[in-house]
């Protein structure tokens, strides 16, 4: 990655603005950070000014933590986007839409229930069969067998 600040430079030149400065400069440095080498533009009498001779990449903690948060802002970081899905593929499956609610009035609402009726119809007969009868019983089916003696 190259880092170095914003300008009106053009961005396919090899000259690029001064990471702490922002004078245009060519002089690249190497940076190591978390065992990647980055590109550093930076002009001579900054890198002078932030020399620390004592430290890895050979400039001072305050500018290191500056240009650190520059290559943490612009890298993606991996645990956050795992690049396989850890989750058994799916069947795609067209979204159904909802259904439209019916509208419910304020007013309550009463069922009436219409039937076709024939003009000609007539629940009951009009000259309905006289209803049958049991025979009643007669006075000669009613006599008592007697039993003679003799």
């Amino acid at each position: 990655m190259e880092i170095y600040s914003s300008s009106s430079l053009p961005k396919d030149g090899w000259i690029r603005a001064c990471f702490n400065c922002c004078r245009p400069t060519g002089k690249i440095t190497t940076y190591v950070y978390r065992d990647e080498n980055h590109e550093l533009y930076m002009c001579k009498e900054c890198l002078q000014k932030h020399k620390d001779t004592t430290r890895k990449n050979k400039i001072k903690f305050n500018m290191s933590v500056l240009i650190n948060r520059y290559i943490e802002d612009r890298t993606l970081e991996p645990f956050k986007y795992p690049s396989i899905s850890l989750e058994p593929p799916k069947i795609y499956r067209m979204p159904m839409t909802a259904p439209i609610p019916p509208r419910i009035s304020s007013e309550p609402t009463i069922l009436k229930k219409t039937f076709n009726v024939k003009k000609d119809y007539t629940p009951v007969e009009p000259n309905p069969p006289s209803p049958r009868t049991p025979p009643s019983p007669s006075l000669s089916s009613l006599s008592t067998n007697t039993i003679s003696t003799g």
